[in-house]
C-alpha cells in the first residue's frame, strides 16, 4: 500500500526525469560528433570539450539507469556537478571568446563551417548545461519529498504500533480482571457449597443454657 502510494507520488518528476536525461544523452552525443567534425584529431582544447560532452554522456546515462534501478543521491549530485562545471566553461569559452577557440582547435575546415560548428557546439552545451541544472534541482526536490513521505509512513508506522500496544495492554488488563472476577465467583460458589453441606461449625444456640 506504502510503495504504491510513493509510486504515484513520484510517477510525474520521474518521467521528467527520464526525458531531460535522454535530451541530455541526444545533445551529448551531437556535441561529441561537433568535436571531430571540426577537426579528425583533435587538439588539446578539443579532447577538452570532448571531456565536458563525454561526462555529461555518462552522466544522462547514469540517470537513465537510476530511473530503474537505485543509485545513491550524493553519486548523482556529484556527476551532475561535474558535468555542469564542464559544460558551464566549454560554453562560456565558445561564446566568449570565438575567435580564440577556432585558434586553440585547429580545424581543417572552412572557417565559416568551423564558426558555425563551434556556435552550434556552444549551443549544444548551453542545452545541456540547463537540462542538467533542471536535473539537479529536480533530483534534490525528489530526494526530499522522499524523504519527507518515508517519515511520515514511519510516524504513521509508529503510531499504528503505539495503538496496537495499548489495545493488546487494555485486552490483557480485562482478560486478568475476568479472570480474577471468575477465580472470586468459584471460590464464593465453594464457600456456599461448603456450608450448605455441612451447615455451620458454631451456631448461637449450642451455646445456651
Amino acid at each position: 500500500m506504502a510503495s504504491s502510494k510513493l509510486r504515484s507520488y513520484t510517477f510525474c518528476p520521474t518521467l521528467l526525469l527520464l526525458w531531460l536525461n535522454f535530451s541530455v544523452l541526444l545533445s551529448s552525443s551531437a556535441s561529441i560528433a561537433v568535436v571531430f567534425l571540426l577537426r579528425h584529431t583533435p587538439t588539446h582544447f578539443g579532447w577538452a570539450l570532448f571531456t565536458a560532452s563525454s561526462f555529461s554522456f555518462i552522466s544522462s546515462l547514469t540517470g537513465l539507469w537510476s530511473q530503474f534501478n537505485k543509485l545513491c543521491f550524493v553519486t548523482t549530485v556529484c556527476m551532475l556537478t561535474v558535468s555542469l562545471i564542464g559544460e558551464g566553461l566549454g560554453f562560456l569559452m565558445l561564446f566568449s571568446r570565438e575567435g580564440t577557440s577556432i585558434k586553440f582547435l585547429h580545424s581543417t575546415r572552412d572557417p565559416r563551417e568551423a564558426k558555425a560548428l563551434i556556435r552550434v557546439n556552444a549551443v549544444l552545451l548551453l542545452a545541456m548545461f540547463l537540462m542538467q541544472m533542471m536535473v539537479l534541482v529536480t533530483v534534490c526536490i525528489l530526494q526530499s519529498c522522499l524523504v519527507a513521505k518515508y517519515r511520515g509512513l514511519e510516524f504513521q508506522r509508529e503510531e499504528t504500533e503505539k495503538r496496537r500496544s495499548k489495545r493488546m495492554a487494555q485486552v490483557q488488563e480485562e482478560s486478568l480482571a475476568n479472570v480474577a472476577k471468575m477465580e472470586e465467583t468459584k471460590a464464593k460458589d465453594l464457600d456456599e457449597r461448603m456450608k450448605a453441606k455441612y451447615g455451620q461449625w458454631t451456631r448461637p444456640a449450642d451455646f445456651e443454657v
